[in-house]
This record gives structure tokens, sequence and C-alpha cells, in this order.
């Protein structure tokens, strides 16, 4: 099995994608996510995908960028 890509994420707010993104997330889901980015942590909000922490902690291989 190949290894995964390291992908980079930044920390962002439930609030601040719901804005962004004009919409409402669940209510369940934690008030932090973490949002693909580049290594500059750069977001493309069009078509970035978000994490919850526990899917990163499963998938592994990531770099929170600040």
């Amino acid at each position: 099995m190949a290894a995964r890509k390291i992908i980079n994420v930044k920390k962002v707010t439930k609030k601040e994608v719901a804005e962004c993104w004009n919409i409402e997330l669940p209510f369940k889901w934690s008030d932090i996510l973490y949002i693909r980015c580049n290594v500059k942590g750069d977001i493309n909000w069009d078509k970035a995908p978000i994490y919850q922490p526990q899917e990163l902690i499963e998938r592994g291989n990531y770099n929170v960028i600040n």
C-alpha cells in the first residue's frame, strides 16, 4: 500500500467556514475545523475540503500551517 501524501491544513472555526461558504454547517460538528491549504497557508475557498479533528487523526500525514 502506498503512503499517503502529506496534506497542509489550516485551523478555522465553523463560523468562518459557514460565512465564507454562505451555508449552515451541521450542529454536531466541532467549532474547530481544518481546511486544506497550500504550504503558504493560502486557502482556495471555492474547492478546499474541510476536515474535522478526528478525521485528520485517523488519516495521519498532515501538516498544520499557522
